[in-house]
């Protein structure tokens, strides 16, 4: 049996945010365990993953049984337990209630990976959500859209990520296509936490992703970025671009104080939320949360426009080595960022991919991304799992990263060809 004196954080699921935990860890004078959620790694997670074995001072993976991995971590002091990535959240707070690490305790563990949970625990106190009920009965749907909710509704999984098996329902035939699509409850994180289908009123309004800190049960804004999305005639959900907001926009204290409240209610104390808020006429509703990072979270990216990263927060929340985060609520960001997500309409073999070279010649860009090679089957862009790509743009003025980002849309939508 393999042990260390040193004191060990263990990241469950680290896929493509390993490389920064590690790095941070390690910065803090600890080691690092990686434990996988699953037996196998989760194939649409493998893409981008920086997870490497050498990194760690052991590898794990998780079957189901709680005792083998216990045992299995005997011998090591373990002291904090993070998830990384969305399947990781349920895992990671069992692991810390048992080796006793800060924690955001059990009760409310299955409420922050499940989304009708989420949704009943945040109601039950009062705050303002979209209607909702949960069933695996399309006529149960059915009854409760003539009762209760008019079309437009929205029918979805209730554990997955990334928009995956999102559907925006306007009718009937709509409806009982989406169940259709929706009934082999097939799972793009390969955890089925629930047999039943939520559906939900479909929110009308300006759509935000909220990142924040919570360390002993004190919460603070990282930053608020704004999602620009396209509903296809089919129900999908598509992400255009995300953007980075300035600290003083119009929704900035209501998300702020609404989504602190959400974060009580499930108990989040320790560690980052990514919470989706919709600002609607009557207020913010929640869409979702995840007690994980942002999957668009980039650590240079934050430092660059923030002067700090979510990673590096999170550690410290965990290990407790600082308890001043008030500079968080101080902070403005610096520059400018947006992530283009790619689409595509058609079903085929793709003849061209657009130039990487041409893209890096915009003056804002930052990285790219191509989920397809030339060569390669491609089908019409259902979330951003299946999108051709991203682009991610950072610039100190924002209308020449509005410049480079019509220009980027309208290039690659040209030179994307399929047959």
């Amino acid at each position: 049996m393999s042990s260390t004196t040193t004191a060990c954080v263990i990241i469950v699921d680290g896929y493509k945010f390993s490389k920064d935990f590690v790095e941070s860890i390690h910065a803090a004078g600890l080691k690092a365990i990686h434990v996988f959620s699953s037996e196998v790694p989760i194939p649409v997670l493998q893409a981008g993953t920086t997870y490497n074995p050498t990194d760690y001072e052991k590898t794990l993976f998780f079957n189901g049984e709680l005792t083998p991995l216990i045992d299995a971590l005997a011998g090591y002091q373990i002291a904090a337990v993070i998830p990384a990535t969305e399947p990781g959240v349920l895992l990671a707070d069992e692991l810390a209630s048992q080796f006793g690490c800060p924690n955001n305790g059990m009760k409310k563990s299955l409420a922050r990976r499940n989304k009708y949970l989420m949704l009943e625990a945040v109601a039950e106190t009062g705050l303002p959500t979209p209607r909702f009920i949960t069933t695996d009965n399309l006529q149960e749907i059915k009854q409760w859209i003539q009762k209760e909710q008019p079309y437009p509704m929205v029918l979805k999984p209730v554990a997955e990520a990334a928009t995956f098996g999102v559907f925006i329902i306007h009718n009937e035939a709509q409806l009982e296509s989406a169940f259709s699509q929706l009934a082999p409850r097939n799972s793009l994180l390969q955890q089925s936490l629930s047999k039943n289908l939520l559906a939900e009123e479909f929110l009308h309004g300006e759509e935000y992703a909220i990142n924040t800190l919570s360390h002993q049960g004190k919460h603070y804004l990282i930053d608020i970025w704004r999602y620009h999305k396209k509903h296809t005639k089919e129900g999908y959900c598509r992400y255009d671009r995300t953007v980075l907001q300035a600290s003083n926009f119009e929704h900035h204290e209501a998300l702020m104080s609404y989504v602190f409240s959400v974060l009580d209610a499930l108990d989040i104390r320790f560690g980052v939320g990514h919470c989706e808020v919709m600002c609607t006429a009557e207020g913010p509703r929640l869409i979702e949360i995840g007690a994980r990072l942002s999957g668009i979270s980039d650590k240079a990216l934050w430092n660059r426009c923030l002067g700090y990263n979510q990673v590096d927060l999170c550690v410290a929340s965990y290990l407790g080595q600082t308890s001043d985060f008030s500079f968080l609520e101080h902070n403005i960001p610096k520059e400018d960022a947006m992530v283009i997500t790619l689409e595509n309409d058609l079903s085929g073999k793709i003849l061209q991919m657009p130039d990487p070279e041409v893209i890096k010649q915009c003056q804002s860009y930052y990285k790219h991304a191509f989920n397809y090679g030339v060569g390669q089957q491609i089908g019409p862009t259902t979330s951003p799992t299946d999108a051709p790509g991203r682009i991610t743009l950072v610039n100190g003025n924002r209308d020449i990263l509005l410049k480079d980002y019509e220009f980027l849309i309208r290039y690659c939508k040209e030179q994307l060809i399929i047959e």
